[in-house]
C-alpha cells in the first residue's frame, strides 16, 4: 500500500518508532501515525486508541485497508491498552501537562523494554521535568518545524531511576548540539518564556536563581560558536 504523506512533526514521530515494534497511538485523531507505520511495513501491527469517538471512527476510515493488523480502542490514555500487547507508544499532539498525567496514570506501563515516544504541543519544561520524577529516562530528542512552528520529538524509556531535573535540563533536553535551525527556535522560544517568568520572580529569589540559571544555559548554547 501506498505510504500516507505525514507532515514533519509527525514523520519525525513516526521515525522514531521501532521498526518491527507493536505500537499504540494514543489520541490517535485520523490515524495518520498508524497508517504510515503499516503502509510502509514498519510495524506488524498497532492499536489505534483515542478518549472521544469522533476522531476514532475518522481513523476507522483511514485504517479500514489494513484489515486486522490494527485494533481500534476507545480509551482514555493508556487505561485500556493491555501492556504486554505493545511495545512502542506514540503520545503526540498532547500538552506536555496532559502527557504527563497519562504516564503517571498508567503504572502498569512501567517497565524496562517499552519505548514511549512524545510529542508535546505545549509545556515542554514541564514534561522533562515530570518525566524524570517518575523515572523514565529522554533517550533522545528530534527537534522539527512544522507549519512554520518548532516542535521537539522524544523517545523515552522507563528506568525507575526518579530523581529531580536540574532546571537547565527542564529546558535544554536532549535537543542534539550544536543546534540546528529547528533547535535554535525551539530554544529560543524557551529563552523568551524563561525572561518573561523571571520579571515575575522579583519577590522569590531561590525560584529567580533557578530561572536565571536555566537562561545562562540557554545563553551559553545559543550565543555559542
Amino acid at each position: 500500500m501506498t505510504a500516507l504523506p505525514l507532515d514533519t512533526r509527525l514523520q519525525a514521530v513516526a521515525d522514531m518508532v521501532r521498526p518491527g515494534s507493536r505500537v499504540a497511538d494514543i489520541g490517535t485523531d485520523h490515524g495518520y501515525v498508524v497508517a504510515h507505520l503499516l503502509s510502509v511495513g514498519k510495524c506488524p501491527s498497532a492499536i489505534a486508541a483515542d478518549l472521544a469517538t469522533g476522531p476514532l471512527e475518522a481513523a476507522r476510515k483511514n485504517l479500514a485497508p489494513y484489515g486486522n493488523r490494527v485494533r481500534l480502542m476507545l480509551s482514555d490514555g493508556l487505561k485500556a491498552i493491555q501492556p504486554d500487547t505493545v511495545d512502542d507508544i506514540v503520545i503526540a499532539g498532547m500538552g506536555g501537562e496532559l502527557i504527563a498525567r497519562i504516564l503517571s496514570e498508567a503504572e502498569g506501563f512501567r517497565r524496562v523494554g517499552l519505548r514511549f515516544i512524545l510529542q508535546p504541543m505545549s509545556r515542554i519544561s514541564l514534561l522533562r521535568q515530570r518525566l524524570c520524577a517518575m523515572g523514565f529516562e529522554i533517550l533522545q530528542e528530534r527537534p522539527v518545524i512544522a507549519a512554520g512552528r518548532p516542535y521537539t520529538v522524544m523517545g523515552c524509556a522507563y528506568t525507575g531511576q526518579c530523581h529531580i531535573a536540574d532546571p537547565a535540563f527542564c529546558y535544554l533536553g536532549k535537543i542534539p548540539l550544536p543546534p540546528d535551525e529547528a533547535g535554535r527556535r525551539l530554544l529560543s522560544q524557551s529563552r523568551t518564556h524563561l525572561h518573561n517568568r523571571l520579571r515575575g520572580l522579583r519577590d522569590d529569589p531561590a525560584a529567580a536563581a533557578e530561572i536565571e540559571a536555566a537562561l545562562m544555559a540557554l545563553e551559553a548554547v545559543l550565543e555559542g560558536p
